[in-house]
């Protein structure tokens, strides 16, 4: 879990420096952007064997990241219980990316959707971190 909270804040830090002058319209424009897009794609590679794998996407007003085990996992409630409390401490960060969202693109009320998949596709958790 250090590992991924690691690499995130990692992605965080890169998405908040990658604004240029002319503000993308949406999330999906803004990570379409070439040098969002090479950034996002060099963390994605810097997690490979990390025991996940991790997806950004933009829906509407949504910057989503989804992390899915390779291996099933238990889905017991005390890993539901231990994801959240890692999300819990990254909870300022993901309202930072938010916030730069609001400052870098043409979105209002963005929302950063973190989400944990297991390997079938099962949902483990999400949530949802809105600017403060």
């Amino acid at each position: 879990m250090k590992r991924v909270a690691t690499v995130v804040l990692a992605l965080v830090m890169m998405l908040s420096l990658a604004a240029c002058s002319s503000k993308p319209a949406t999330v999906q424009d803004y990570l379409a952007k070439p040098e969002v897009k090479t950034q996002i794609d060099s963390m994605i590679d810097s997690l490979k064997g990390s025991g996940m794998d991790i997806e950004v996407t933009g829906e509407g007003n949504k910057l989503i990241y989804t992390y899915t085990f390779d291996e099933q996992i238990d889905a017991s409630d005390a890993i539901k219980e231990a994801l959240e409390d890692a999300l819990s401490s990254q909870e300022s960060t993901f309202q930072n990316v938010a916030k730069s969202i609001e400052t870098e693109a043409k979105v209002s009320d963005p929302v950063v959707v973190v989400e944990y998949l297991n390997a079938d596709g099962s949902e483990l958790l999400v949530k949802e971190f809105k600017a403060e």
